[in-house]
């Protein structure tokens, strides 16, 4: 059986408090949550033998963290053997891409390189240093990739600069994690729809539309006994992803049964608070 290794962008334990403080918008707690959940599903399959190496995903420094400077340091995961990497990385606009990028190379290299096994390189979302690690890592003869694709990088971020300089290299930025996808070996998508997407036609992939913990079927037969009909949408509570549209079609709706449940944080917040009253 070939190790696994876990390339993430998830939050330790030990500095989620440290990166709350330092980031100057909302941070990325649906996409946290969801990494540590795959976490601890790879931890329980791999016997406590998954590796974890990781880059956390905050916004740029200065406009957006307070730090520009992102140090290495390990962390600790429940029931695993082996202790996980965050690496650093240099937290200035288009240079982390460079920075992240080389220094999850290095790390996951020295694991490669120290033993013979073959390793399954599992890497979380469509993002430029990830796809180009994941390309690079094919090179070796006993390493297998995959790519986890909670979004497709279009759809990231909604955002046009006034900047054509910027509004290119974004373009660029697309077009090369596309290239660099047709060199991994299988998918993870979080919606049936991406797998018609040309550019992962002919390789194994999976559709996982979210995940559920051990205790989730005894929340489940507490609702059924309610006879509750329950929607829930989590992730960034931003316009642009149709939330106040959502919220407005269950104001519509005439039946005192559905329940509606937003979890993330947004634009819209005090929006929602005002309408849940």
């Amino acid at each position: 059986m070939s190790k696994i290794i876990f390339v993430s962008g998830l939050f330790p334990k030990e500095i989620e408090n440290e990166i709350l403080a330092n980031s100057k918008y909302s941070i990325q707690n649906a996409a946290n949550n969801l990494q540590w959940e795959l976490v601890n599903g790879l931890v329980h399959h791999t016997n406590g033998n998954l590796i974890v190496i990781n880059s956390i995903y905050i916004g740029s420094y200065p406009t957006k963290y307070k730090k520009m400077i992102i140090k290495k340091q390990s962390f600790f995961i429940q029931g695993n053997n082996f202790l996980g990497i965050n690496t650093g990385f240099l937290n200035l606009p288009l240079i982390k891409r460079l920075s992240r990028y080389y220094n999850l190379k290095r790390e996951v290299t020295k694991i490669i390189k120290s033993n013979e096994n073959n390793f399954t390189i599992i890497g979380y979302a469509m993002t430029y240093h990830i796809t180009k690690l994941l390309k690079y890592f094919k090179k070796f003869n006993n390493v297998n990739t995959i790519l986890i694709i909670p979004d497709l990088p279009e759809y990231m971020s909604f955002k046009h600069h006034k900047s054509k300089i910027r509004n290119i290299i974004k373009k660029l930025s697309i077009k090369n994690n596309y290239d660099n996808v047709k060199h991994i070996d299988a998918f993870v998508f979080l919606t049936k729809h991406m797998k018609k997407i040309k550019a992962f036609h002919n390789k194994p992939s999976v559709v996982i539309e979210g995940i559920s913990l051990n205790n989730t079927n005894s929340i489940l037969r507490e609702n059924k006994i309610l006879n509750k009909f329950i929607i829930m949408y989590s992730g960034g509570l931003n316009s642009k992803y149709g939330i106040s549209n959502l919220i407005e079609a269950i104001d519509e709706v005439k039946n005192n049964n559905i329940e509606l449940i937003l979890c993330g944080d947004g634009e819209l917040r005090d929006f929602i608070t005002e309408k849940s009253k």
